[in-house]
């Protein structure tokens, strides 16, 4: 009887916190629809959950949408998934490996007409910054530098020296500027545009080697290019996609059954534990009972 009296109210204890606990959880699930008696209905019907679903649908989508699948967390995911860098490679080893001369990847038709807007483009700029120098003062320096010993002699210091050769010095500049503004274009513009036919001639690799472009470099380039891309992209593919509204539709078209299943596939060893907990809290409560 000692015995009875001693494991009795453990046992009760523990089998009350665990059923307890138990029902508990099964009430957040079922009943999963209403239940009527007559015009009166049942109370706790139906459960928790289902009862719920509608709210708890819009909180998983607002949480889901605003903490789990940010726009960074996308784009971070992307950048380390492996996904850059097979596309990084892809196009390093295609700009390595391949030959083919710019104007040939480009079309012929292409290429002329880029080659032809771009000497016209470059030759303006080329002439533009030459009529921005101070000709005056570049063809006096030239002319100090080409006959300074023979302006120390006093004869020719007397036609050449001081405001004479300033005086040249514009005539010229003057002259200059004017025959670049009449001849500049015909001169410059087909000079350039032979550079370039030069320059589409060759491949893009060895283009980038010319002007001493690494191969490390072009990788930074196409790194920093694609982060840049994927962070503009993901951007604009969330404005078009509602995260949070896909989540919730997606929850309210579970029927009740799938909800419950989705829920114990995720939990169920954490309901399992509070069950076994309300099994240890009873037992230990019923221990306390014996000494009361």
């Amino acid at each position: 009887m000692e015995f009875l009296h001693i494991v009795l109210p453990v046992l009760t204890g523990a089998l009350i916190g665990y059923f307890t606990n138990y029902i508990a959880i099964k009430m957040l699930f079922r009943t999963r629809k209403e239940i009527h008696i007559g015009k009166w209905k049942l109370p706790f019907t139906p459960g928790v959950i289902p009862k719920n679903k509608p709210r708890i649908a819009s909180a998983v989508g607002n949480a889901v949408s605003d903490k789990l699948l940010t726009e960074s967390d996308i784009a971070d995911s992307i950048k380390n998934s492996g996904i850059k860098n097979e596309a990084v490679n892809g196009m390093l080893s295609c700009i390595m490996a391949d030959t083919t001369s710019m104007k040939m990847l480009l079309n012929k038709n292409n290429a002329d007409n880029i080659m032809e807007n771009l000497s016209e483009v470059l030759g303006d700029k080329i002439i533009s910054a030459i009529k921005r120098l101070d000709m005056k003062a570049v063809i006096g320096d030239i002319a100090q530098k080409s006959f300074g010993n023979l302006l120390s002699n006093p004869m020719v210091s007397m036609f050449l020296g001081g405001n004479a050769m300033d005086g040249i010095a514009e005539k010229i500049a003057v002259s200059l500027n004017e025959y670049i503004d009449l001849n500049g274009k015909e001169l410059i513009v087909p000079a350039v545009k032979q550079e370039i036919e030069g320059i589409f001639a060759k491949s893009v690799k060895e283009n980038l080697e010319s002007i001493h472009i690494t191969e490390n470099d072009i990788r930074t380039l196409l790194e920093n290019t694609a982060d840049k891309l994927i962070d503009s992209s993901v951007a604009k593919l969330i404005s078009h996609i509602n995260v949070k509204q896909i989540v919730e539709d997606k929850i309210n078209d579970m029927d009740e059954k799938e909800l419950e299943e989705l829920v114990m596939y995720v939990m169920k060893n954490e309901l399992q534990t509070i069950i076994n907990l309300g099994a240890i809290i009873g037992a230990v409560i019923g221990i306390v009972n014996i000494f009361i």
